[in-house]
């Protein structure tokens, strides 16, 4: 995708008292900076930690935006306040404890073209055991099961679009979010964000691509 057309995207990652993860974190905000997109920020939010995770931080505060909170506001809450301070055309949701793909926004942002594609998200994979984490689930208007959920090799992982897809490597149009959900913040449940997106006009769609992040 041509540089000058690349819309740009804010990834945001909220973090809590994660200096027990810290190989993991560090790996987290090692791959979101080099990821294979130019037009994009990175926006960690340190949720009220109480251990020294702010030092870590301080090694990255050349290379993104570090917002420290002075309390715990809640994970949902947390990535409310770093959506509203930016202004991308996307935002991409990433746990602090998934390291995305080198290529993986690229592809996301290639899969949302169509605008009735609101979400976008890849599949949480455990390279170490070879294993599908989560993909996400389809189902029928009654709750039944389309597509087992988590349940396909890795091999056999297809683009699909799916009635729900998991937040911790999530990919949505900003527009989409100020048009249609209510109330006005989008991540206001911990939880519950997806049953939103679920219940959304049925002509706005989402998909889960077979590009995907590591989740220890």
């Amino acid at each position: 995708m041509d540089t000058m057309n690349q819309p740009k995207v804010t990834v945001i990652i909220v973090t809590y008292n994660a200096e027990g993860m810290k190989s993991i974190f560090k790996q987290c905000l090692d791959s979101s900076l080099n990821l294979k997109y130019n037009n994009y920020e990175v926006i960690v939010v340190n949720n009220g930690s109480t251990d020294k995770i702010r030092e870590i931080l301080e090694d990255y505060e050349k290379d993104l935006k570090v917002i420290d909170l002075k309390q715990n506001v809640g994970f949902a809450n947390a990535n409310n306040i770093a959506y509203e301070r930016s202004k991308s055309e996307f935002v991409l949701l990433l746990n602090s404890d998934a390291i995305p793909e080198q290529d993986s926004l690229n592809e996301l942002i290639k899969n949302s073209r169509n605008e009735r594609i609101v979400a976008v998200g890849g599949i949480q994979v455990d390279y170490n055991k070879n294993k599908i984490i989560s993909l996400g689930g389809l189902c029928d208007i009654y709750g039944n099961w389309m597509i087992p959920k988590d349940k396909v090799n890795i091999n056999e992982v297809r683009e699909s679009y799916y009635t729900y897809i998991h937040a911790s490597f999530l990919l949505v149009r900003r527009k989409s979010i100020s048009i249609t959900l209510l109330p006005k913040e989008f991540f206001y449940v911990y939880g519950r964000h997806r049953t939103l997106l679920q219940n959304m006009e049925s002509r706005i769609l989402f998909e889960t691509i077979s590009y995907c992040c590591l989740l220890t």
